[in-house]
């Protein structure tokens, strides 16, 4: 059964948007948002990540190095980050990092915005509150990577995040494995844009998208409603995603 009962109370009274068509890729409109650098400094989901087995109180981290990165980083909308830079930095400064707070140094040195700490129960920092665990996940079924991804965006409360919109389409970041089910739909959550987590309480729908086109992780959806007194969808908008069996 899918998850979608959920929609119907928002559509009666909304006005249904014309339906677009974009002749970009999901990766040539990705591509070009990324070089417009309009995700850069995001605050409201976890996109570069850097993963690490041991992330001590103070002193450098123990990155983890046994994830392809390539596979990671075609199997869904998030990116791993090279930890190459600040593993120099940590080996250079190594008497004055030796009381720093890791992740504050990480941070710094590397364009990643999430660190994900695999040791013991996996938890989640975000450079919006580098020095406070955003969540503890848990820990993954398996370490392959579409475990990894499944487990990730499942303990966010979300299944999919708007990262730019265009008239009336937007694209959408997710992982392969859930776009990759045909003419699926999904639900805008409301006032979540600004939200790095979910809670199942505040999933109330603001808005009903279809998708157009997808591959890997990204997708191209159309607005297809938007919900009474809603004229407009966010960028960081959180999307609860049509599951079917």
């Amino acid at each position: 059964m899918v998850r979608f009962a959920l929609m119907f109370f928002f559509i009666v009274g909304c006005n249904q948007s014309s339906v677009g068509f974009s002749q970009e890729t999901p990766e040539e409109w990705y591509k070009r948002l990324i070089e417009s650098k309009k995700l850069d400094g995001q605050k409201s989901f976890p996109h570069n990540l850097i993963f690490v087995e041991k992330l001590p109180k103070n002193g450098p981290a123990k990155f983890k190095k046994d994830i392809d990165q390539s596979e990671f980083d075609g199997s869904g909308f998030f990116r791993i980050v090279s930890a190459k830079s600040v593993e120099w930095n940590f080996i250079l400064n190594k008497k004055r990092y030796s009381k720093a707070e890791p992740q504050s140094i990480i941070f710094r040195n590397t364009e990643a915005d999430t660190i994900i700490d695999t040791g013991n129960k996996w938890t989640m920092f975000h450079k919006s509150a580098p020095g406070k665990p955003l969540i503890v996940l848990g820990e993954p079924e398996n370490e392959s990577v579409t475990s990894m991804q499944s487990f990730l965006i499942d303990k966010l409360g979300w299944d999919g995040v708007i990262l730019d919109v265009k008239k009336n389409m937007v694209l959408v970041g997710s992982t392969a494995e859930i776009l990759s089910q045909p003419e699926i739909q999904a639900l805008a959550i409301e006032d979540s844009a600004q939200k790095l987590f979910i809670n199942a309480k505040d999933r109330k729908g603001a808005g009903l998208l279809s998708l157009q086109k997808f591959s890997n992780g990204l997708g191209i959806f159309d607005v297809v409603f938007l919900g009474k007194g809603k004229n407009s969808i966010q960028p960081g908008t959180k999307l609860i995603i049509e599951r079917k069996k």
